[in-house]
This record gives structure tokens, sequence and C-alpha cells, in this order.
């Protein structure tokens, strides 16, 4: 966390202590060094006079300096906040759980401040004075203005002066808060860059400037932006403050490769010098006030100037810069809207990259609309009459589709299309008129909480689609809604709450896409709740009065919450609607209605039972099924305990359900649902049914009548239509098109039958499931005939489709769609029914059907040659589109498709035309593309059905050969033409590629049914940097879908795009690409395996039963498919490295780095140890290089046990030298030195002398030496150490000495050293060996008087006595007093003589103590690592260590001869093989970023 200050965060008061009023941000863009160089001046109004700290969040700034009111701060150091994202070089994957903890600060929401600003002491709260305003600031005065206007005086309320506090500040090479674009080497993109603050609630917030407090407290902004000119200028600009960039981190952070490299060719050499002399523009929040600021600086940087007067929060602030061109839409306002707007109207300008300003153009033309739409409807421009305009900025790389601000929506380039391309243009619309939307609901009013912000969804949404009801048509907007709701039934199961999604938005994408697809719907039928009761009210009425409640100040801080929504509609609507809202918005599920309706002859009444299933359903019980789309979010959930929202037994309310009676009338009766079980009579209004086939007959002859009077030259005998459906009645029509009526006791029943259809939840308020008993087939076809509801018709095709399969129902699918009256959604639902009765049983009626409609549409006459493309009827391109499609998916009795259908697709292919249309076809051809592939699949689901078992001729096989001939060629010839089209598609490219798309599509789903051989390289060529976003993502996602995540090489690759990858919207969609691949692997399965398993078990199969072995989880089940996933990939190091090189990448944003983190847990256990090698200590030496000067240097001998501490000895008071008996020279050479063992004091402290060991890396049996008696060194200060050596370590098989049993204490004869030869006799030292000690100058201790000289091949041991007196002796003489162990030495002994286990053995490979590199670290040994590094040597197998284990080293002699120095050989006990050290992770973030 970046400038952390030590103290701590206060307490959350109930009162706030202050409000910020105003902030004037001024930048300077550097887009040279990629950075900002700003100041803001933050306007503070306290609120208490015990105000002392003010928080700030500076999270990715570098704050220079702070002053509040001209007195400066100290500043903390400022720390990078990736700098916690450093993986050190021994993390392995198993320290997840550190790393998570190192950014644990960083995912706290809402967020801590960063710095925890103190007032200074001279800074002193007061009361406002107006007489003190001359020399104020503006800003200082209006805020306190506005605190003397809103304080209540009443209540003893003081405004107090405003504190104006400056902080300068740099942001260079963030990762989320500025995108930039456009400027790495090969990139050739036109740069630019914008800011990237988000209001959806948890996502990280991260800004381009400091915010006091929290980011949504509302102030008036101004912004005031330096930039360069031209493109031209950037370049050539040098800016003299440049940040040394030789700080970079290990993991990348700070890395050089994030800076445009000083070599310019290298960046922009695409650019020409028109491109370079382009202008850049800014476009920010608020109203463009200058666009060329007179200011002090180069000429050739331009100063723009925004203000931005409506309190808003700082995630609404936002600016972009690029060489954006501009397009007017007031252009396209509706004649005399303008007048009647007069000085409210609102312009709107669009901006966006050169080259796309004709697709710009065509995109927004409905938007200036739809802000004229919404002043009428709703309310007036909340950021009016300051500001007057509404802009739209164009950029790439932007992950969502739309970041709002205030007057300012960012939008992502993808949502452009041109003017030929027809299929986007709904979508795209809907988005763009959303973003218009969210002006008035989304950041003039905001969510108080993230439970909240369903409101800003669903409201923003709803005010869009009731403009695009006026712009698309009603039935376009019900026909969408239909199919929504229908895929809310289907994704509602086992789901939280939409008032809870808010809280969990940053838990996966797939929450805020559930979000978006309820919430719009859900206040759809609230406002049809609203309408039912008075037909005046309604949900925009409701948002008129919130709207207005805000711009009134009665909501605070134009914050809207749930339960002030609930009130506002209680008071419009007159009503409680708190059931509703329980229901759909706390809730979570939807009803299952089963309605069971019959005709009562004698009450002449219709009896209707309304019964709710949905508690004892098998959908309402059980959890979605897992499949690889949604394992992420489920795991991601089950790891959140994120469960479903609480299912209702009973869903409440009004319902309407229409009886259509034998008179034809409609009659609509509301029925009120406050149980799970209704029942209800409707009186029946047909008092004889014979008036049903007079008022037939009245209605035929009248449209017999209007169609002769329309087309005089009809012939007589022409077929009358009077309903839906009723086309190709003539009888030749019904010859050709093989069409069936129905049958004469079908008549009958229909006839005899009281009323027509019965169908529940007509006006569309409720998102249900409605099954009917009994549901005769005829109802339906009537419902679809004469309902001119969309609705009504998408559910009686829907219903007609899930039955089984015959002629009649193909002639109703075929009328349907051949029937232009019918809405253009209808006629294609239609289409694919048709698809349904393409069976051997129904002799293939359905495929005839669709190659007659094809023919007939958009043929020749009588010809299969296919006419030119003519996409001006919009209705007709979609069903051009669709049948293909039907086409496709129909199959024999032996699974394969037909030959005509074959033969259908290739012709349509190499014959299309293009040339006399104005519309783009890569759809309509891509769509052919994806048939020909799959009329090559073989559905295995039919196979089976006709088994020959007899013994054909000759005939018979001369024909499959041929039959096989076929095919092959057949094959080639389709594979040879999806591949030219793909090859078209490299030179002149389609819409955002579609034709490579396709190809990559259709050889994936021919390698998944083996009809090709899989070759990588088909779709490895596609994944390299440089090619379109869309192509590689595709390529991405064919190859995880074949199951390439399994091998290592494709684990690796994907892994290292993923981590390298620049675009933070490539990043986003490849690692949702992984993750659909993980649920491949954690269910074993591959995408053509799982729709094999949704389809059915395949004939002659069979299937195992048997249940899963004990201590395994059903993979249908989240624990399970998680413990598949870690049996099949823990074990694998390629992942594993893979993962720590992707954690070390410098483009990795916070949410990345956290899906990494959160991917290790799911695999690895959390190891809270970490095992690092370090370097072994080696021992000192000392040389006397005289006048004074001692020099200490180490020596090639090795510590294999702590050292002892080291201490000095007070010196003792000064005694005369005639007590001592040396000389004052000889005092002043003498130096004390007291060497403490196992914490004692006492100096004569024996310890057993250790020589050093070397490892056995082979577990071999260990023969512990007999340790020797401990020595008692004491060596003048003019000694001189020699270099002691380990020669010839004893070996394990040498037999250690045998110790001496305790004697009399002799003398040991002392070794004599000349120093003025520079020799000296002396012990080696150990860790745990002799001690050295030397008498301070003026100490008491006697020195000895004589020793006898000893034998250097002498083994026995002698001690000083205690009381010994010296006389004086010679200054070059040395004395070595040996000195017997004690009794607990003694014991210590016999300890050590205790046999003790075999060291466990080193793995093969493990790097020598000397080799390891070091590593920093605190523990409670009594010494420390070094810091110097060295390279860390990876251990090999254990095998190849244990077939060549190293050489032990030969024994070593007890007696140096030639030195003269007695070597002893022992040691205490033998030295472990491996030194490795386990630190127990601390809970923080060590300053390096790593954890001691």
């Amino acid at each position: 966390m970046p400038a952390l200050v030590e103290a701590e965060v206060p307490k959350e008061s109930t009162e706030p202590q202050f409000s910020v009023t105003h902030q004037d941000i001024d930048i300077d863009v550097d887009f040279r060094s990629r950075k900002l160089v700003g100041s803001a001046t933050i306007t503070i109004q306290p609120l208490s006079k015990d105000l002392r700290t003010i928080p700030l969040n500076c999270r990715g700034i570098d704050v220079k300096s702070l002053t509040v009111e001209g007195h400066p701060v100290e500043v903390p150091r400022f720390r990078d906040p990736y700098e916690a994202y450093r993986v050190r070089e021994v993390y392995t994957v198993q320290q997840h759980e550190q790393l998570r903890r190192n950014i644990e600060h960083e995912l706290k929401d809402p967020p801590e401040p960063t710095i925890i600003l103190t007032l200074p002491k001279n800074v002193r709260i007061k009361e406002f004075n107006p007489n003190d305003l001359s020399g104020t600031s503006n800003a200082k005065v209006d805020s306190a203005i506005d605190a003397a206007m809103t304080a209540s005086f009443e209540d003893g309320d003081l405004v107090y002066t405003p504190l104006t506090l400056v902080v300068h500040y740099v942001v260079e090479k963030s990762r989320e808060a500025i995108r930039w674009v456009g400027m790495q080497p090969g990139d050739s993109r036109y740069p630019h860059m914008y800011t990237c603050a988000s209001s959806v609630p948890g996502l990280l917030p991260c800004f381009a400037f400091p915010i006091v407090g929290l980011a949504s407290s509302r102030c008036s902004w101004r912004l005031r932006i330096d930039c360069p000119r031209t493109i031209g200028d950037f370049l050539r600009l040098r800016r003299p403050d440049a940040v040394n960039r030789n700080n970079s981190l290990a993991n990348g952070a700070g890395n050089d490769s994030m800076d445009i490299d000083e070599d310019e060719a290298a960046v922009f050499l695409n650019l020409t010098d028109e491109e370079k002399d382009l202008e850049l523009q800014v476009v920010g929040s608020g109203l463009m006030e200058d666009s060329d600021a007179p200011h002090r600086g180069d000429p050739a940087v331009r100063r723009w100037i925004f203000h931005c007067s409506a309190p808003v929060g700082a995630h609404h602030v936002g600016f972009t810069i690029g060489p954006f061109e501009q397009v007017d839409f007031a252009q396209f306002r509706e004649t005399g809207k303008e007048d009647q707007l007069k000085e409210q109207a609102v312009s709107v300008h669009g901006f966006c990259l050169p080259g796309r300003e004709e697709e710009l153009r065509n995109t927004g033309i409905p938007l200036q609309m739809a802000i004229d739409h919404f002043q009428q409807s709703y309310t007036a421009y909340p950021f009016a009459p300051d500001c007057q305009s509404y802009k739209l900025v164009f950029v790439d790389d932007l992950s969502p589709n739309v970041l709002d601000t205030a007057t300012l929506s960012i939008c992502s380039s993808r949502l452009l299309y041109p003017e030929n391309v027809i299929d986007p243009a709904y979508e795209n619309s809907r988005e763009l008129i959303h973003a218009a939307a969210s002006q008035w609901i989304g950041v003039f009013v905001s969510a108080q909480q993230p439970k909240d912000y369903w409101i800003i969804v669903g409201a923003s949404y709803f005010m869009a689609d009731i403009f695009m009801a006026i712009l698309w048509g009603r039935n376009e907007v019900r026909y969408r809604q239909k199919l929504a709701a229908d895929k809310i039934i289907q994704q509602d199961v086992g789901r939280p709450a939409i008032y809870d999604c808010g809280s969990i938005l940053g838990v996966d994408q797939g929450e805020l896409d559930f979000l978006t697809l309820k919430a719009p719907v859900v206040f759809f039928i609230f406002h049809q709740r609203l309408v039912k009761q008075n037909a005046s009210t309604g949900a925009p009425r409701v948002l008129v009065r919130l709207l207005s409640d805000a711009r009134m100040g009665r909501i605070p801080h134009g914050e809207i919450w749930t339960d002030r929504l609930i009130y506002t509609s209680d008071k419009v609507a007159h009503q409680k609607l708190q059931s509703f809202f329980d229901q759909w918005v706390f809730g979570a599920g939807c009803p299952t209605f089963h309605v069971t309706h019959k005709f009562n002859k004698k009450k002449m009444s219709v009896e209707v039972t309304i019964n709710q299933t949905q508690a004892h359903d098998v959908l309402g019980d059980k959890a979605a099924v897992l499949n690889a789309d949604n394992f992420m979010r489920e795991v991601k959930e089950y790891e959140n305990m994120i469960y479903a929202g609480p299912l209702q037994p009973a869903f409440t309310g009004p319902i309407t359900v229409r009886v259509q009676e034998a008179d034809g009338r409609p009659y609509e009766h509301i029925v009120e649902i406050r149980e799970q079980t209704v029942k209800v009579e409707f009186n029946y209004n047909t008092k004889y049914k014979r008036l049903k086939r007079t008022k037939r007959a009245k209605e035929r002859a009248a449209a017999a009548t209007e169609n002769r009077n329309d087309d005089e030259d009809a012939p007589e005998d022409a077929p009358v239509t009077y309903a839906l459906g009723d086309v190709l009645q003539g009888d030749q029509e019904v010859e050709d098109w093989r069409l069936t009526e129905w049958s004469q006791e079908d008549l009958a029943t229909m006839q005899e039958e009281a009323y027509e259809w019965i169908r529940l939840d007509k006006d569309f308020e409720w998102i249900c499931t409605v099954i009917y008993s009994p549901s005769p087939n005829y109802m339906y076809v009537q419902q679809l005939q004469q309902d001119n509801d969309v609705v009504a018709q998408i559910e009686a095709l829907q219903w007609l489709s899930r039955q089984p399969p015959s002629a009649l129902h193909s002639s109703i699918f075929t009328r349907t769609l051949m029937d232009p009256r019918y809405f253009h959604g209808v006629r294609t639902l239609a289409a694919s029914a048709l698809a349904s009765c393409a069976t051997h049983q129904t002799a293939m009626i359905g495929m005839f059907h669709l190659q007659k409609a094809f023919q007939h549409l958009f043929c020749f006459e009588n010809s299969p040659m296919t006419r030119s493309n003519d996409f001006s009827d919009h209705r007709l391109y979609w069903l051009q589109c669709i049948i293909p499609q039907a086409l496709a998916g129909i199959r024999d009795a032996d699974g394969k498709s037909p030959p005509e259908i074959k033969r259908f697709f290739l012709d349509k292919l190499k014959f299309n035309d293009n040339s006399n249309n104005q519309y783009s076809d890569s759809k309509y051809v891509a769509i052919l593309m994806a048939g020909l592939a799959e009329t090559l699949v073989e559905n295995q689901m039919h196979r089976g059905h006709n088994i020959n078992f007899s013994f054909g001729d000759d005939d018979d096989e001369m024909e499959d050969i041929q039959a096989e001939t076929d095919a092959a060629v057949f094959k080639k010839a389709a594979l040879n033409e999806i591949d030219r089209l793909r090859r078209i598609d490299e030179w002149i490219p389609s819409y955002r590629n579609v034709y490579t798309l396709a190809s990559m599509r259709s050889l994936t789903r021919l390698i998944e049914n083996k009809v090709v051989p899989f070759k990588m390289a088909h779709f490895l060529r596609y994944t390299r940097p440089g090619n379109q976003d869309d192509v590689r993502l595709m390529a991405f996602e064919c190859l995880v879908t074949l199951g390439m995540l399994k091998m290592n090489h494709f684990l690796r690759y994907i892994l290292h795009s993923f981590a390298s990858e620049p675009s933070h919207l490539v990043r986003e969609r490849l690692w949702r690409i992984i993750g659909r691949g993980l649920g491949y692997v954690a269910l074993q399965m591959t995408k053509g395996q799982e729709k094999k398993e949704e389809n059915g078990v395949n004939h002659l199969m069979i299937v195992d039963d048997a249940p899963a072995p004990a201590g395994q989880l059903a993979l249908e089940t989240v624990d399970g498919a998680l413990a598949s996933l870690r049996r099949q990939l823990s074990d694998n190091e390629a992942l594993q490295d893979a993962i720590i090189e992707a954690l070390r990448s410098p483009y990795l944003s916070t949410k990345d780095f956290t899906e990494l983190l959160d991917l290790c847990s799911r695999l690895y256990e959390a190891n809270e140890s970490l095992i690092i090698s370090l370097k072994m200590p080696r021992y000192w030496n000392v040389q006397n290089k005289g006048n004074g000067k001692m020099r200490f240097f180490k020596i090639d001998r090795f510590r294999f046990k702590p050292a002892p501490k080291i201490e000095l000895k007070k010196p003792e008071k000064r005694r005369s030298s005639s007590a001592s008996g040396d000389s004052p020279q000889a005092k002043r050479q003498k130096v004390s030195v007291v060497v403490k063992q196992n914490n004692k004091p006492k100096a004569s402290s024996p310890a057993p002398f250790v020589t050093a060991r070397p490892f056995s890396p082979v577990a071999t049996p260990v023969v512990t030496p007999a340790a020797p008696s401990p020595l008692t060194i004491i060596v003048p200060p003019q000694a001189q150490l020699p270099s002691p050596t380990l020669s010839q370590p004893p070996s394990l098989a040498q037999s250690a000495p045998t110790p001496q049993p305790l004697k009399s204490k002799k003398p040991l004869p002392p070794v004599s050293t000349d120093v003025s030869g520079l020799k000296s006799s002396s012990v080696p030292k150990s860790t745990t060996g002799p001690k050295l000690l030397s008498t301070s100058k003026n100490s008491t201790n006697p020195k000895p008087a004589s020793m006898p000289k000893a034998s250097s091949t002498s083994t026995k041991n002698s001690t000083q006595p205690k009381s010994s007196q010296a006389s004086p002796r010679a200054k070059k003489k040395k004395l070595v007093i040996l000195k017997l162990p004690t009794k607990k030495d003694e014991l210590r002994l016999l300890q050590s003589r205790t046999p003790k286990l075999s060291p466990k053995p080193r793995a093969v490979g493990t790097p020598p103590i000397n080799a390891a590199r070091s590593f920093k670290h605190s523990a409670s040994a009594t010494y420390s690592a070094r810091a110097s590094p060295a390279p860390v040597v990876k251990p090999p197998t254990p095998a190849n260590s244990a077939a060549n284990p190293p050489p032990l080293p030969p024994p070593p002699s007890a007696i140096n001869a030639t030195s003269n120095t007695v070597v002893p050989v022992a040691t205490d006990t033998a030295p472990k093989p491996k030194f490795k050290l386990k630190l127990k992770m601390s809970g923080g973030a060590s300053p390096g970023g790593g954890s001691a």
C-alpha cells in the first residue's frame, strides 16, 4: 500500500467532520514517458471544530508535496502499489497465501486511505466571518455560503472557514487508472489515452487524481489539462523532469519494458507525416470553457479547461486525449424538437479515431432523438443549464462497453458499425441509448449501497427500452423481452437475488451479466403491475418523482436506495407494493404454474385451477447443472459462501387470464393470487355455439369482399385470408407444398369446444413458466393464428415445437413462415421449428418445406439458383440467415446429413452473388460456412436405428463404395471452399473478420467429431500478437475446446500470452477462456462430449451406473469437480512454472493477480513455511598489520553450527603497574575478549571442540565420534592466527578416538610460537569449540609460570591449575592452556555417544550450502544469513543423487607436522546433511514486498 502512515485510521463517527465542496485539478500529460504531472487544489468544508485528520486515497499516485492553508505537511515515502505484487525467486505456488496477504489491503471495500493527513498545529478551525472574504478564493467563498445555507442555526450549527488542501503529485505507469493505447512497439493504432474509473461496485477504484474521503463524495470539479497540440509534438517534446527508471522491481513493476523506447522509429514507424500532424483533442467531463487557454510553457503545448458545476463523485469524472474526429448529431434532431425544447435543447457530439467517422455517424443517429425524448418524458438534462452538451468518445481496448461519467460517455469502438452491416444494429443502439439514459439514472442519481445497484441497472435499461420501442417498434422490444425472460427462467436456478448481486459483482463477470439480464425485465414487469392498477401511472412516473426529489435535494447526495424506491412507488401508485419487491428483488427464482381448466356446462362457467409447483419442482430443489461455461462462477460463489436467494413457495399478485370464447371475442379476467393453489370460475358469455359459425362466416365474407376490392384482377376462387397463417390455401398450392389440413375428427372436436384457447399472464406481468392441462394442440394453433400479441405467438410456437413431429405441425409452421404479416421473430422461430419435423417418421417433410420456402423467397422461379442478394427488407434477411441454420441440423435415419442438404450449402457458397446488394453479406456467408461444416458431421445419436444384419449382394457393395467415394469428394470440396473463404478474408477483410472466425469454428467442429485430423498449427498462427483481437481469442478458444489445456507446452503458452498481453480487454477475455478450459479438465470432458451428454445417451451404449469409488466425490458437485481438477493439475510442474512466471508480469492488474492466486489456492495446499537455501557462514581470521592496525578476513572454512555470542568484558579498575608485574607498554597491548556460550557468563565454561564434517547425501549409518576435552585458549593481542584448514575431515567409517579417563591435573606443555617470524601455534576454531580468552589490560589474573613442553602427537588433555602464579615472561611468548571438562561436559559427552537416527538424505542435485542463494530473513537463531546474492540451483531427481553420491573426503590426520599446530580430530555430533531453514511467515508485507 503506497504512502502508509504509522498513525491508525480513526474510527468512523456517525457524523462526518468535513465535506469536500470543490476540486481544481491541473494535469500536465506527458505522452512520451506516459505519466501525468499534476496538482489538486481541494476545498474542504469543516463540519466540526474537532477536525484533526483528513484521509486521502492516493493509490498509485506519487505525492510530492502537501500543503494545508499554505503550511507544508510531511509526506510519507511513496510506495508503488504494485511493489506488493513482487514474487521472489524462492517463492513457489504454495506460497499463495503469503502473496495474498501482501495485497489484502488492496482488496478492501471500501479501500483504506493511503494517507492520513494530520492538520498542522498552526492551522485551526475557525468560525466563518463574512468580513474576512477579501483575498479569498471563489471556491472557498462558495463553500462557506453553501454551508451557511444548509446549516440549521436553530440547532446551534456553526459554519467554519473552509480549508484549502494542495497536493502535487505524479502518476506514472498506472495499470488501472489510465489506459495508454498505441504506445507499444508494433502497435499500429493511433496513440490515445483515457481514464478508467468505473462506478460498478466491487471493482477496485483507481483514479488519476487524489481523492479526499470516499470516492462517492460529490463536489464540483474544474479540470485544466495541458497536452501537446499534435502527435508529432509529443514525439519531439523532452521532459526535463523525467523520472529515473533504474529502480525497477524484479517482477517487472517499474520495468523499462513499459516505457517508450528512446528510438521513436521503433514505436511510431508506421505513422506518416500527415498522421503526425493530426491535432490532439481533449474531451472531459463538464462544459469545455476553453480549448487553447494561455499558459506558461512550450508553445507546442495546448491547455484545455473543463468545468462541472453539478456535484458528482470522483468515479464520474474522466477525460480522454487523442486525435479524434468529431460528429455533431444535432443535425439528426427531429423537425420541430428544437422549437419545443427551446433553451433546454442539449446537443450531442461524438468523437472517434481517424477513419471511422462514417461508422460513428451511422451508429449515433438515434442518440439525439433519445436525449430529446428523455428530457420530455422525465426531467431536464441533469447538468443543464451550466452544461447543455452530451459527448461520446469511442476508444480502443476498453473492457466494458461504456464508462459513464458526467456529460461524457467513454465507449468501446466495438460498438461502431458501418452502414452496410445489419446484425449489430439493435444491440449496439441499445447500449448507446442506455449510456445516454445513465446520465439521469447512474450519474446524476447513483446507488447509495452496492446492493442498491440493481435500481441503476434496471431503471436505466428500462428507459432505454421505452425509447427502443419508439425507435424499433413495440413488437421488437416485447419479442426480445420474452427471449430474455426465458433465459432468466433457465439461469435463475440457485442464483442469488438481484438485491444481493450488487455486493458480489466483483466476484465474477457472470454476476454482472445476470444482473444486467434480470433487472431490466423486473423493472418492466413492475411497470406492467403499476399500469394495471392505473393506466396513467407507471414506472416512468416513479422515475420522474425520484429525479425531481434528487434535483430538489430531498434525496441526500443524489443517492437512491431500495427502501426509498419502494416508498416513492407506494406514493405514486397509491398502494402497497412491498410484496412485489419481496418476491422479485429480495427473493430469487421464478414461479411455475400448472393450469388446469375445464368448461362446466351446468354452471355455464370456465373453471380454472392455478397451482404453483416451483417449490416441489426438480428445478427448484437442485442446483444448476455444472458445466464448463459456469464452472468458474460456481467455484467462486462456493468459495465466497454466496448462496441462492430465498425461493418463494408461492408468488402473489394479480395475473390476467384471457379466455377466447366460441364467438371469437377475448374475455380477460384478473385473478389475485394469494396462495399456492388458486381456484377460480369465470362466467361463460357466449350463449349459443352456433354464433361462432355465423360470425366466422361473416368474417370470411367481409374479408373476401375486401380482397376483391383491393385486387380487381384476382380470380374469383382466390383464397380468403382473414386470420394470421391463412396463406397457401389454394388447392394447387396445397399440392405443391405438400401441406396437410386438419382431419374431420379434429375439426369436430374443435367445434365442440366451448372456448378456443385460454392463456395465463396475458399482460406479461410475470417471469414464469406456464403448463396447461389439458393442452390440445389445436388450442395453441388458434392462439398462434388469432392472437395478435407477439408474446402469445411465441408461446404457442414454443409449445408446438416441443410436441412429437407431424406433417400437420410442419404445415402450420410453413404457413407461419410464409405469412409476411407475422413479426420476423415469429417467422424465424417457425423456421427453426420446421427442422424438428424433418424425421424419417414424417418422411422428411420439414426439410422439404424449408427448401421450398428458401427456393420461393430467394431463388429464381423453378430453379435452385439463388438470386442476387437483396437485404433491403431486413425481415427477409433474417429469414435468409435462419433457414440455412435450420437445414444444417437435419439428419436422416443413419445420423448423416442428406445429400440434397450438402449440395444446397455447397451451391449457395459457390454461387453467392452480392454485387448488387448495398449491404454486406459477411454474416450470411459465415452462416453458410458453418452449415457446410455441420453437414460433414454425423449425429451419433441416430446411429443404430436401422441396423441390417443381412449379407448384401454385389450391387449393395458397389452402392456403398460409390457412396463413400461421393462422401470423400464432397468432403474435399467442402474443406476447399471453407479454406478459400478464409484466404479471401486475409486479403479482403470482412467485417470484424467473420470469415476467419467461422472457418476456425467450423474446423473445430470437424476435429471434435474426428472428421479431419487435428493440426495445432491451423489455430496457433492466429494466436500471435498482431492479429485482430477477436481472431486471437477465437483461436485460443478453439484450442482450449479441443482439450489442449492438458498439454504442458500449450498450458505454458496460453499463460504466457495472458501475462505478456498489454491489452486489458484481451487479458480479461483470455482468462475467461482459460476458466472454461479448466472446467473441461475438471469435468473430464470436451465441448463435444458435453453436447452429447445433453442430447442423451447414444444407442447401443452400455452405461455403467456403478457408484463412484469411496472417498471420491461426484463431478456434478463443486467439491468433486475441484478434487478432479486438483488430481489432474496439482502435480504439473509446467503449470507451476507458468503461474510463477505469470505472477511476475508487469502488465497484470490487481484483478488479474488475484485471479492467479485464486487458481493457486484451488490447486495447491498453502504452505506457511518457506524452504530457503543460505550460504554457509565462514570463519574469520585476524592479522596484525602493526601500528595498531588489525586486518579481519574470511577464510575457506565453514561453520556448521551457530556461532556463540561475543561480548566485551567491562574493564576492571586500573591497578598499579607494580601489582601486575607488567610494563605499561605490555598492558596497553593486552585485550580481553570473553566468549559466552550456553548463556553462561563464566569465562571458564568448557565446550566441546567440534571440527567440520562433510555432508552425506545418502542415508548411511552415522558413527558419532567421541568429543575431545574442551580447550581454553588465551592468546595475547600480538598473536596472529594462521588460516585453519579442513584437511582430511573424518570419514564415516573411521572410528572416533576414545576419550581418556579423568586423571590428576597436570600442566600442559605450552606450544611456543615465534611472533617475529610470524609463526604461531594455535588450535583451529569451530562452532562450539574452544573460546578465545584474553585478559584485559588491567586484569589481575596472573600468567602461568612455566609449562612443560608437550609432544605434538600427544592426545592427552591437561588442565591449568586455577590459582597459578606466573612470573613475567618475554612479550613475544604465547601460552596455550588446555583445560579439562567439567561434570556437565561429561554428561553432554555421554548424550552425544547415544546412537542417533541417520539423517534424512538430501535431494539429489540440492545445491551445496555455499552455493545457495542468500535470503534476507529474521529468525530465532543467534546468527543471520548473509545477503550476498547467488543463483539458486533447482534440485534434480532423487534417483540421480542416489546413483551418484558425492565422494567422501579422506580422513584427516591428527597432527599437522608442517605447522607444529595441534589439530583436534573429534566432533560432538554429526552435522546435518542438509542446511535448510524453515521460516514461519508473518501476516504482513515486508518493506521489500515479501515476508520475513
